[in-house]
């Protein structure tokens, strides 16, 4: 999106309300990212070194959980910030 796009006229307000957004969403997805990548390691390595995919389950399934969370914080995102712009914004950015 851009910030100072003449047809999308972004108010003031709604640049800070999508900022705040934005800064939100990012330092929520670092967090969950740093997680799986640490999980993802952990995982290459154990089984790099051998072990039995089914001691490997509980690491997998948390990674996919972290994903899900990543994708749910994805769609919080783009739920609130169509709320900050008007119709015709979100059909000019759809």
């Amino acid at each position: 999106m851009l910030w100072d796009d003449a047809d999308l006229a972004l108010t003031p307000k709604q640049k800070q309300k999508l900022l705040k957004i934005r800064k939100e969403t990012i330092r929520g997805a670092k967090a969950l990212m740093k997680q799986i990548k640490q999980l993802e390691a952990k995982v290459v390595q154990a089984s790099k070194n051998g072990a039995a995919p089914a001691s490997l389950q509980a690491d997998v399934q948390k990674i996919a959980s972290l994903r899900a969370q990543a994708i749910m914080l994805h769609l919080k995102c783009i739920y609130i910030t169509k709320s900050v712009l008007t119709k015709d914004q979100i059909d000019m950015v759809e």
